[in-house]
């Protein structure tokens, strides 16, 4: 596991404070297993330490691609890394164009002169800075206990972990812990250490990639040449992610995205894919094809109900939140297991999604509503009269099927997921004002709201996966020269009526993909891992059943704690109450983790 980022800063550290902090950093090392940090660069106002730099990556950008962080004492490397994109940094909100932020990267340094400490997180937000201010000094680092550590008291939002549940996103401020937040992605802070001002600063935004002159250049380019410029800027993407590394790790899931990334890198570098095979699916399956076309070695993760339940209790530590979906955890099994090697740079497909208009369920009204305009005369017409009263009938619906716990709404049951249009909503549409049809517009806006809320908690899945492996995970699709050039493809180009009458989404990308790839793979059905967590959480502890954290917090009867637990037995929403005790467990009342572990799978049934 990764040595953490972890540091308090003040104009004047007390002795107190500076010994609490080495403790507590030591403390964590040795229940982690991980060496003491050697490079603690400590002064009386800030007390910082970081990995070291290292890795091929070093020698063209002075930086690692596979540690996150960028330390800010006197390494000569280091300085000069942060010097490249300091200067460049615009804290009222810029665009950073430099491959430094290609990859994952978290930063931290201190303008002595000044007495101001910055930080900053890579656009992706693969690593996340937790931080708060205590009486006299301000506190960070990528690991959310480290914080906690530091905190005199710990106050549990409870509105903030029902956002959670049931969104799958903290809605502002970003935290489960009063006074504790999240420096998030593409953002800056600026903290002056005499009075403890914050100010955050964007230096990324994906409206700010909408570009009106380059939409009406690409509206009359061929297919051809769109599809063309694709395969290239893809290939820049892919080089400028592999920083001259001649070897890489492709998260493999057999789908068009990740076997498109995987044949691109093997261009440039030897290609290492791993998937992960879940018991009683048949993904694998795609994946084998794909890694067998392309001549690349694939090593296949088993995964199953025992592997499932094994990990659980770690996979919500590392994440440090309740998980809301169980690949979080199949891909910390993964990398716990040794299938991505240490310091060897990961490349995934996620973010095509977004570009590309492929996560149907997540918009499917408005893309129908869009084909109907576009296709069929009159289509504009119907698609206003008839997917406005089927979205009213679905929400009433959903509504109407959730079961009150108590008065706070705790029932964990998500559904499917509700877009709601509110500022960001409004302020996407109109710097999409130039698109002329207003289906396309909403499609267009749904997508960028994806890479707003959806990629948030994937992206600290990511996270979670990459610290327990000690490497970092880069987003080829992610980059900012390719976002900005896909986002402008003309809609028409993204979405297509297949042939068969249904919506035929990523139509341009899979178009390119047929000339790397088997047909099977590129018009295989969309599906992502199939983990029944559910079903294999198995029953809530005894002992947590008397003493539960979710009970005492959320002021629950013990009749409707009960019978909630029976009607879930089963079913997901077990899984996400039982992700919320074990996180409840460990960051609140501070349990150990191997005693958390040890109690969670007492009596666990391994049996299908």
């Amino acid at each position: 596991m990764k040595k953490p980022i972890f540091g308090i800063a003040s104009v004047d550290i007390s002795d107190q404070n500076a010994s609490l902090a080495i403790d507590i950093l030591y403390k964590y090392c040795d229940n982690q297993n991980i060496d003491h940090p050697t490079n603690i660069h400590s002064t009386k106002k800030i007390i910082l330490s970081a990995p070291n730099i290292s890795g091929d990556a070093k020698n063209k950008y002075g930086y690692s691609g596979y540690l996150p962080t960028v330390n800010l004492n006197s390494n000569k490397n280091n300085g000069s890394v942060l010097n490249e994109f300091m200067d460049r940094l615009d804290l009222q909100g810029s665009t950073l164009d430099t491959p430094l932020l290609a990859g994952s990267l978290a930063a931290v340094k201190h303008f002595g002169s000044d007495d101001h400490l910055m930080l900053l997180v890579d656009r992706c937000g693969i690593n996340s800075i937790y931080y708060s201010v205590f009486d006299d000094f301000f506190c960070f680092s990528d690991r959310l206990d480290l914080v906690l550590m530091m905190a005199k008291e710990r106050k549990v939002r409870r509105e903030g972990v029902i956002e959670w549940c049931h969104l799958g996103i903290p809605l502002p401020p970003f935290t489960l812990f009063e006074n504790i937040n999240v420096l998030s992605a593409s953002k800056t802070l600026d903290v002056n250490l005499r009075n403890f001002e914050i100010k955050s600063s964007r230096y990324f935004d994906a409206a700010s990639m909408v570009d009106k002159n380059l939409h009406e250049k690409l509206k009359s380019k061929s297919v051809l040449e769109i599809e063309n410029e694709i395969e290239t800027r893809l290939d820049i993407a892919v080089q400028e992610s592999l920083a001259g590394a001649n070897e890489a790790s492709i998260l493999l899931s057999g789908g068009v995205d990740s076997s498109t990334i995987a044949a691109i890198c093997s261009r440039h570098a030897k290609v290492y894919a791993v998937t992960v095979d879940v018991e009683g699916d048949s993904e694998v399956e795609y994946a084998r094809r794909a890694a067998d076309h392309l001549n690349i070695e694939l090593s296949i993760c088993k995964f199953g109900k025992s592997e499932f339940t094994n990990y659980f209790v770690d996979g919500v530590y590392n994440l440090g939140t309740p998980p809301i979906v169980e690949n979080g955890i199949a891909l910390q099994y993964l990398a716990a297991q040794g299938y991505l090697k240490k310091d060897r740079l990961v490349l995934d497909g996620e973010g095509a999604d977004a570009l590309f208009y492929g996560s149907t369920p997540l918009f499917k009204f408005s893309m129908v509503a869009y084909l109907l305009s576009e296709y069929f005369p009159f289509g504009g017409a119907i698609a206003g009269k008839v997917i406005p009263s089927i979205r009213n009938k679905l929400n009433w619906l959903g509504m109407s099927q959730r079961t009150a716990m108590d008065r706070y709404g705790l029932d964990i049951m998500l559904g499917a997921r509700m877009m709601e249009f509110d500022e960001l909503s409004d302020r996407l549409m109109k710097t999409l004002a130039h698109v002329d049809n207003k289906y396309a517009r909403e499609v267009s806006m749904l997508a960028l709201r994806e890479l707003y809320d959806y990629l948030l908690p994937l992206m600290l899945r990511i996270n979670a996966m990459s610290t327990v492996a000690d490497t970092s995970v880069i987003l080829p699709f992610m980059n900012e020269k390719f976002f900005h050039f896909a986002q402008n493809i003309p809609i028409k180009h993204k979405i297509r009526l297949g042939l068969n009458g249904r919506p035929a989404p990523k139509w341009i990308l899979k178009r390119l993909a047929a000339k790397l790839l088997p047909s099977e793979i590129i018009y295989r059905p969309k599906c992502g891992f199939g983990i029944p967590g559910g079903a294999w959480i198995g029953d809530m502890p005894e002992k947590w059943i008397k003493d539960s954290w979710v009970q005492e917090n959320f002021n629950l009867s013990s009749e409707a704690f009960s019978g909630w637990l029976k009607r879930s037995a089963g079913q997901r929403d077990m899984m996400y109450l039982m992700g919320i005790e074990v996180w409840g467990r460990l960051f609140d009342r501070n349990d150990p983790l191997e005693t958390v572990r040890n109690q969670f799978l007492e009596d666990k049934d391994y049996s299908d």
